[in-house]
């Protein structure tokens, strides 16, 4: 994992090679593992994070208000 913030929301930042075969099957098992831990996982690509930056944060903030209640 790339970032753990708020305590419980886990944030990826996907390259090219994680969205291929193997590599996010197991990114998908650790999500489903961290989730019934009681974590929220977002993911987003480097495309998002450069260009998109405005949705990333809109995604992140309310993740955030769900990990305090």
């Amino acid at each position: 994992m790339d970032f753990v913030i708020g305590g419980r929301v886990i944030l990826e930042a996907d390259g090219k090679l994680n969205h291929r075969g193997d590599r996010r099957h197991k990114d998908l098992m650790r999500d489903a593992a961290a989730s019934a831990l009681g974590y929220e996982t977002l993911r987003f690509d480097y495309a998002m994070i450069i260009h998109d930056w405005e949705r990333v944060v809109a995604a992140i903030l309310p993740a955030l208000v769900r990990a305090q209640s």
